[in-house]
This record gives structure tokens, C-alpha cells and sequence, in this order.
């Protein structure tokens, strides 16, 4: 076996459930029974929207320890997202995700919390705006690039100069 395949079946989680819960381990409880509730809901499985899983399954499909394991469910139960029985013979522990509690969980934190999407912080050189450089009276180097092959350099430079009345004015120079 390549060492790659052991990269086959990545597990993630929501991360606005670490928030809701407190609990990275618990978010990633939460992450796969949404992911079971909605198969058992779909039909494919579970009785009566819940269904079951054992310890050595979600210590395979997740990597949570049995502790790890008792400490999220303990923590999902204590909010009311998850549900859980044990029944049957041999007793299984039967899970239920609760949609209307994390939903309100998820209105709770939106009103609350005041919801800000995850904004990606652009650099300034990529915005064009290098307000240091421009205060300090130079402006960058600014290379062309162009489809065709030219004759001579194309890469201009800008820099500042006094002039005679006093002020300062920015020149382009084509080198």
C-alpha cells in the first residue's frame, strides 16, 4: 500500500459547531452524526430517525478516543443536539440529532454572536494600496508585462523630486 492511500477518507468537521458547542471534539462528534442523521432520515438506515454506532466506529471514522468520545457526547447531550438510547440485543447505543435544537443553536450564536462571514484579509500590495510607500513620498517599482517581446526594457521606475518652488512631484523614468 502507498502511504497516500492512508489519506482516503479525510473527516471534517462544521466549524461553527466548535463555537456553538465550546469543543473541538465535540464538533467533530456533531459533524458526523449530521452526517449519519441525514442518511438515517433519508431512509437509508436508522429506525425512526435514529440510528446506531459503536465505539470502535466512530474511534475508526473519527479518531476520537472512547474518552474523547464520552466527554462530546456528554457535552451534545448537556446543549440537546444529540439524542441517545441504549437498546436492543446486544444493547447499542442509538443516536439522534436533534435539527430544531441546532437550528435555534445556530440562530442563538447568528443574534448573539453578531454573524461574520469568514472575510479573507487581502495584502495591501495586492489591493494596490501601499499607503506606507506613497506617505513616505516614493512609489514601488512597477514591472510590465507584456505578450509581445519588446525591443528594449520595459520596467519603468517612479521616484520623487523636489522641484524649484519647493513641493515634490513623482517622475517616471523608462529605463
Amino acid at each position: 500500500m502507498a502511504l497516500i492511500d492512508l489519506l482516503d477518507r479525510p473527516i471534517a468537521y462544521h466549524r461553527i459547531f466548535r463555537t456553538i458547542t465550546g469543543n473541538t471534539v465535540a464538533a467533530v462528534m456533531l459533524s458526523q452524526a449530521v452526517y449519519w442523521q441525514r442518511i438515517a432520515d433519508s431512509g437509508n438506515g436508522g429506525k425512526d430517525g435514529w440510528w446506531w454506532k459503536e465505539r470502535d466506529e466512530w474511534e475508526t471514522e473519527t479518531g476520537l478516543s472512547r474518552s474523547e468520545q464520552e466527554t462530546a457526547r456528554k457535552r451534545l447531550i448537556q446543549l440537546g443536539v444529540m439524542k441517545e438510547h441504549r437498546r436492543g440485543v446486544p444493547p447499542r447505543m442509538w443516536y439522534h440529532v436533534d435539527f430544531d435544537i441546532l437550528e435555534e443553536k445556530l440562530q442563538e450564536y447568528q443574534q448573539n454572536a453578531g454573524f461574520q462571514p469568514f472575510k479573507r484579509r487581502e495584502s495591501s500590495h495586492l489591493k494596490g494600496d501601499n499607503s506606507a510607500i506613497y506617505k513616505a513620498g516614493f512609489q514601488p517599482y512597477i514591472s510590465k508585462t507584456t505578450s509581445k517581446i519588446p525591443s528594449k526594457n520595459t520596467t519603468t521606475r517612479a521616484h520623487k523630486t523636489n522641484n524649484q518652488a519647493g513641493g515634490s512631484k513623482n517622475v517616471v523614468e523608462h529605463i
